[in-house]
């Protein structure tokens, strides 16, 4: 296999299993948001604050002068010109398998696409607003759709391999993130078990 076939296959992994990823912490994020009750611009401001560090990078937001609310941080990671973003992340998996089209099932090519224009256009239109949950849930069964496509349609071969190993490496890293911001919320300074515990604390961690 071709160097470049395997890095393509490799990335259309990762970035794929990148957008279900994101779209699932903002779908927990803006139901935990709710159950929180926090009201306080500083909380909320601090809520946004640690949502980023789980998908994104705070300091480029911070660039684009935006305030941290619920609405302009969910359209920065949906559409967002930045790589932990679900468009972008579509956007540059269906790059990466345009040109590897001979590796890929059909099925598994149309079902990319399909899924990168329904971001595209619902991102583009902003209706996404009128039912984040909804637009969310979209996103994540069709990345299970996806991924049952590949394991069904395509040769386990070792284009099949490289693509599931880059799924698997982002799913990783993405774990690893998650429990190394989530522990320090909970645990506060010092790494301490914390001697209370706050109702919605097993939420952090569904």
């Amino acid at each position: 296999m071709l160097s470049r076939v395997a890095e393509s296959l490799y990335w259309t992994g990762r970035l794929t299993e990148r957008a279900g990823h994101v779209a699932q912490l903002l779908d927990v994020h803006l139901s935990l948001l709710l159950d929180s009750g926090q009201t306080s611009l500083e909380a909320l401001a601090r809520f946004w604050q640690q949502f980023l560090a789980l998908c994104a990078d705070p300091a480029e937001y911070a660039r684009t002068e935006q305030p941290l609310v619920a609405t302009m941080v969910s359209d920065y990671v949906i559409a967002g010109d930045q790589p932990g973003g679900i468009l972008a992340a579509l956007t540059s998996a269906r790059e990466s398998t345009r040109g590897v089209r001979e590796s890929i099932s059909i099925e598994v090519w149309e079902q990319l696409n399909t899924q990168y224009w329904q971001v595209k256009g619902a991102s583009s239109a902003r209706s996404w607003e009128q039912n984040p949950h909804a637009f969310l849930q979209q996103i994540k069964s069709g990345m299970g759709l996806l991924y049952g496509l590949v394991d069904e349609t395509m040769l386990h071969d070792q284009g099949w391999s490289f693509l599931c190993f880059g799924r698997y490496f982002e799913r990783a890293m993405n774990t690893a993130r998650l429990l190394d911001v989530k522990f320090n919320l909970l645990t506060g300074p010092g790494n301490l078990l914390p001697t209370h515990h706050d109702p919605i604390d097993p939420i952090h961690w569904a």
